[in-house]
């Protein structure tokens, strides 16, 4: 099943290549499982817990003591503020569920 979301749709979305697109498009191996019998591929795992991670910081809480915006922007590729980000990976999670692709 192809994984592609339109430049139209992430408008905030400037690099493609990044590394999350490249996790998506090679479906690396199951690394974290979820409990009972499923399991998360790890670019799935990396957007639902940076959307949380997003959340409590832009409600002014530190996440972890590691947490930069910056890499969480490099990661997926994504420019603009913290608001910003978090509504593009909200969206980016919407289509995931939409198109069905774990």
């Amino acid at each position: 099943m192809e994984k592609h979301i339109s430049k139209s749709e992430l408008p905030a979305v400037h690099n493609y290549y990044a590394q999350f697109w490249l996790d998506l498009q090679i479906d690396k191996p199951y690394a974290f499982h979820s409990g009972g019998d499923g399991s998360c591929p790890m670019w799935y795992w990396n957007l639902i817990l940076s959307r949380r991670n997003l959340s409590l910081w832009t409600k002014g809480i530190i996440p972890h003591r590691g947490f930069r915006l910056r890499d969480t922007k490099n990661y997926f590729g994504i420019k603009g503020d913290a608001k910003k980000t978090l509504a593009t990976l909200e969206t980016m999670i919407e289509h995931v569920q939409k198109y069905g692709w774990l």
